[in-house]
């Protein structure tokens, strides 16, 4: 959990401590825009359900831009590896979350850092982190447990356990990789601020 944590780091969130970080959501599953200057920093962050992929997100961050591009990235997106072609989800539970980096750099996509996180540590990570305001542009229903939840259109804040929930049901394919995405910029631009960075041992400890 710390990984990506410890990769934003390395960005030196002191280096320009009154600048605000642009967040700029892309509105394709495509994995292939993240920044190529040198001084970015390429990060694949995978949240996971034993080995079944909940999300895929590509996060690039250019320090000469002062910007963050969040890339959704579709598990089911097809990724060259070994030479034979698989899915972004076979080739995660076939082999690695190595591979699947690797499969990337044959695509051109450069990635310095990853991390997997499991569903237990995205809901301690929240919990610490605190709740999210996510703009719904409809009503969301699922079943957990043979009960059936609605979170209803407008802005909700949300705590770790429904956020993860709307992760997971949000949505179908390309649209929910496209609404995780959001999501995942709300909590960077709300808790990933410079106070909160420096604080890195005492919530992920």
């Amino acid at each position: 959990l710390p990984r990506l944590i410890a990769a934003f780091m390395e960005s030196d969130p002191d280096a320009n401590p009154e600048e605000t970080t642009t967040l700029n959501e892309e509105e394709t599953s495509e994995p292939d825009a993240p920044y190529t200057d040198e001084n970015a920093l390429n990060f694949l962050a995978l949240c996971v359900d034993e080995t079944d992929i909940i999300l895929c997100e590509l996060i690039s961050v250019s320090v000469k831009e002062n910007a963050i591009r969040i890339k959704p990235v579709s598990p089911d997106i097809s990724l060259e590896y070994g030479g034979n072609a698989m899915s972004l989800q076979e080739l995660f539970e076939m082999y690695s979350v190595k591979a699947v980096c690797e499969a990337f750099e044959e695509r051109n996509t450069r990635i310095d850092r990853w991390a997997v996180i499991d569903e237990h540590s995205f809901k301690t990570m929240m919990k610490s982190l605190g709740e999210v305001a996510v703009f719904l542009e409809k009503d969301v229903s699922y079943v957990v447990d043979s009960i059936t939840y609605t979170l209803q259109a407008g802005t909700r804040n949300m705590t770790s356990e429904t956020l993860l929930n709307y992760l997971k049901y949000a949505g179908q394919g390309d649209d929910l990789a496209l609404l995780q995405a959001q999501a995942l910029a709300t909590v960077i631009s709300t808790h990933f601020t410079v106070e909160n960075l420096k604080k890195k041992k005492k919530f992920f400890s």
